[in-house]
């Protein structure tokens, strides 16, 4: 019995490593949205809201789907030991965000005031997009590397840096802007978001290139065909109506109400979102495995999986939905006083969520 005890830990410590990771990130994570919320009052929680909305979007947008195809190809060129091919993926992948990303700041930069005010009705929070544009750049090389660190098996690696130290470093940013300065807050935080997005991008890569680039590997001629455009464009689509989706309430609400009743609102649709990020840490576990299933045409064992994930999912979120529909008003008072209003949103969302 001892020695199956010992034998069914060893086997489970790596999964167990990624849930403790993945799991106090989002602790974290939810702990800086009380933090901001507690910090810069309602107004300064709308104003992140609307920011971090848009360089979601924006992201995703210019990432051509490309983060969601490398889940897929990486893992299946890094199997099959084809590491020239996957240096040439990674370096055209960046020319393309780059460009993109680029472009997309020039135009919000060029006509942010008339963007602003056509979305908010205020062209005082053209500043806002601007940097949400910016801060996209910085974040779609961030989930692009982390996708390709968990298709070559460097999950806790991937989880580490954009599931752990982002919200901590976020933290530590919004405590140390709060503590020096006495005005802007909000905007020196986004400022502050965008150099840490840099930083572990930057971490990422070095990462990546550690266990990529130094990998020997017979030269293959640079146009060989392993990317499927259909795919590409079929994860591209998905991936901007999926965000658009998630983000839609918080981009388009500055237009209906004030920043205020944007940041009220906030609170409650970021509880709502927490299942989204168990979501996520199962793509994050299983992507790879579906990948690898797929590409050998080994659908029992892809359908068992997707079975397993959709129990998971389920069962995760019930003890979540009774939290939000009997325990709302307590929880949204940690938030701050002001944030109760917004129990009623919650409980409809929470209800919505569930089917």
């Amino acid at each position: 019995m001892i020695h199956f005890l010992i034998k069914t830990y060893e086997k489970s410590k790596k999964f167990l490593l990624l849930f403790f990771i993945r799991f106090t990130g989002l602790f974290l994570q939810f702990a800086l949205n009380i933090i901001i919320a507690r910090l810069l009052g309602t107004a300064g929680a709308g104003i992140y809201s609307v920011y971090t909305s848009w360089f979601n979007l924006i992201s995703n947008l210019i990432s051509c789907g490309l983060p969601q195809l490398s889940m897929r190809s990486v893992s299946v060129l890094y199997s099959e030991k084809k590491f020239f091919v996957l240096i040439y993926f990674i370096k055209k992948s960046s020319l393309i965000f780059i460009v993109l990303g680029f472009l997309s700041s020039l135009v919000f930069l060029v006509f942010g005031t008339e963007a602003a005010e056509w979305l908010s009705g205020d062209g005082a929070n053209a500043h806002v997009l601007q940097l949400s544009a910016i801060a996209a750049i910085a974040f779609v090389f961030l989930r692009f590397l982390s996708e390709i660190l968990k298709a070559v098996n460097k999950i806790n690696t991937a989880m580490t840096i954009d599931s752990f130290f982002l919200p901590l470093l976020l933290v530590v940013a919004i405590y140390a802007i709060d503590y020096f300065a006495s005005h802007s807050k909000i905007d020196y935080f986004m400022a502050a978001h965008i150099g840490i997005l840099v930083l572990l991008s930057y971490i990422s890569w070095v990462h990546c290139k550690k266990e990529v680039c130094q990998q020997d590997s017979n030269p293959v001629h640079k146009h060989h065909s392993f990317i499927n455009k259909r795919a590409l464009a079929s994860f591209w689509l998905s991936s901007i109506l999926g965000m658009w989706f998630l983000s839609m309430p918080l981009l388009v609400a500055p237009a209906f109400s004030s920043i205020h009743e944007t940041g009220i609102f906030s609170a409650s649709y970021r509880l709502i979102t927490i299942i989204v990020n168990v979501l996520n840490i199962l793509a994050g576990i299983y992507g790879p495995k579906f990948a690898r299933n797929y590409n050998t045409k080994n659908y029992p064992e892809l359908y068992k999986d997707l079975k397993l994930t959709a129990y998971i999912s389920i069962a995760a979120y019930i003890p979540l939905f009774l939290v939000f529909i009997f325990l709302s008003v307590p929880i949204l008072r940690i938030f701050g006083a002001d944030f109760v209003a917004g129990s009623t949103w919650l409980h409809i969302m929470a209800l919505g969520q569930l089917f």
